[in-house]
């Protein structure tokens, strides 16, 4: 029988069996989410293999059983801090050694996981280039990877995302994704053509910021507590709102609300872990990014081979044994980005502006305060018009109205799943009453209307996986 082996990180989802009847409780939970939880899919008889798990499948995909090679655990040993930066280093630097290729294609932020990106590649003397994107009418997002450029020497594009692309490629990222997740506040296929000719391994920076900080609770924080924390993070109101509404109309036995708490419930039972915070990291790694951020890992699939230094399973192993006060504050990555790149680390830091590595300590009260005052004023000048989310760029306007008109009730794709009074009712409330409130809800009824595009002609059975994983080992 066919057997498939998960990274702990799987970088290429992959799932087997048969796109039967729909599953439409584990619809409404996407929805409220925008991810889907477990190895649950939009049918019943199609199951995604479980990350760091070893499954076999039956001829026909479906998975006979499934045991899980490695699980999250906090087994912090007594080092000092310096040794854990040192086995970073060794770690980071052996894993972006391996999978250098041809050349390196950075995309480049104002934080730090691109920086110690593009602080190893110098200091390993790897060949790479660099590039930022922003929106049309939005902030200078590029000009922390010009200033790193100019600083360092190495090649480096900006590109601008225009307002409405999305429509133009819309279905394109449908097809790459499948619509496993919410997909259309991506920036990357707004660049597809420039992208493309850069060529290259994609570097990427995923991870970084989850498992080099701490996750902000109490570690005693119990159960409940974490739930709580769990759903105010990831559940959204408005998808929850509609997610509700389709699991009354679709006359669902029970409650849609206590369905998900219980799901969510369960899955926090089952991490081991009694600290808070490297339990709630296992959480968002297991179910967060399996299943959302790995899912439109597709997007940069499409551009070339990618390298995700953070998803490897090195890396991951490294994490469950280090002292959370070493990982807390992103301490090791700016102790990195200090060793082995003084420049960069000088850089403005964007989360601690106007300071860098060096002097963010000085962003705290009273000491930031009239650089707070000067942020202040510049909001209260700069134009109410700024882009700064990309739902804005591609869902508001006339045009951008007009497209979503035609999207969700341009033909019968998504009213054979969804009745027209709910579409209509959501589009009204986000148009004309609460745009910030309820793009969410918007964004998932437009993913299931790709899903639906996607899928016009049935198809009775299908393995589904991307090209082979590079982050993994």
């Amino acid at each position: 029988m066919p057997v498939h082996r998960n990274n702990i990180i799987p970088a290429s989802p992959f799932r087997t069996g048969v796109e039967d009847e729909l599953d439409l409780e584990a619809i409404c939970v996407f929805v409220a989410l925008g991810f889907f939880l477990g190895d649950r899919t939009y049918y019943k008889g199609l199951r995604e293999h479980l990350p760091a798990s070893t499954t076999e499948t039956d001829a026909d995909g479906r998975v006979l059983s499934s045991r899980s090679h490695f699980e999250w655990h906090y087994t912090p040993r007594d080092i000092p801090f310096r040794q854990a930066v040192d086995e970073f280093t060794e770690i980071f630097e052996a894993i972006i050694a391996e999978g250098v290729g041809k050349g390196y294609t950075i995309p480049i932020s104002g934080g730090l996981d691109s920086r110690t990106l593009v602080a190893a590649c110098e200091h390993l003397r790897l060949p790479y280039q660099g590039y930022s994107y922003m929106f049309r009418n939005g902030i200078d997002e590029t000009r922390y990877g010009r200033i790193m450029a100019k600083r360092l020497g190495f090649p480096f594009q900006a590109f601008t995302v225009e307002p409405g692309s999305l429509w133009g490629y819309i279905d394109r990222m449908a097809e790459r994704n499948q619509c496993y997740s919410e997909f259309t506040h991506g920036r990357q296929y707004a660049c597809h053509s420039q992208l493309n000719a850069l060529g290259g391994t994609f570097l990427l920076g995923h991870g970084g910021d989850l498992f080099f900080d701490g996750m902000g609770v109490d570690d005693r924080m119990g159960e409940d507590g974490l739930l709580a924390e769990i759903w105010r993070r990831l559940v959204k109101p408005s998808g929850l709102a509609l997610a509700e509404s389709l699991w009354r109309e679709w006359g669902l036995a029970g409650d849609c609300r206590t369905h998900l708490r219980e799901q969510l419930a369960a899955a926090v039972q089952g991490i081991r872990i009694h600290e808070a915070n490297p339990r709630l990291r296992a959480f968002k790694t297991m179910y967060y990014v399996a299943r959302w951020t790995c899912v439109n890992l597709s997007i940069f699939r499409d551009f070339g081979p990618n390298v995700i230094p953070y998803f490897d399973d090195r890396i991951c192993r490294f994490i469950c044994t280090v002292p959370e006060q070493w990982l807390a504050s992103r301490k090791i990555q700016i102790e990195y980005l200090k060793r082995r790149s003084p420049a960069l680390a000088s850089v403005v830091w964007q989360d601690h502006r106007p300071y860098n590595l060096y002097t963010y300590p000085l962003d705290r009260a009273p000491l930031n305060y009239p650089y707070r005052a000067y942020r202040k004023l510049v909001r209260t000048i700069t134009r109410a018009d700024t882009v700064r989310r990309n739902w804005e760029n591609q869902f508001l306007g006339a045009d951008n109205a007009r497209q979503l008109h035609h999207h969700l009730l341009g033909d019968d794709a998504l009213r054979s799943l969804v009745p027209t009074q709910i579409i209509e009712t959501t589009l009204r409330r986000f148009l004309e009453e609460d745009p910030v409130g309820q793009y969410n809800a918007m964004t998932m009824l437009v993913t299931l209307a790709s899903f639906r595009r996607l899928r016009k002609t049935p198809i009775t059975s299908m393995a589904v996986a991307d090209e082979p994983e590079h982050s993994g080992s």
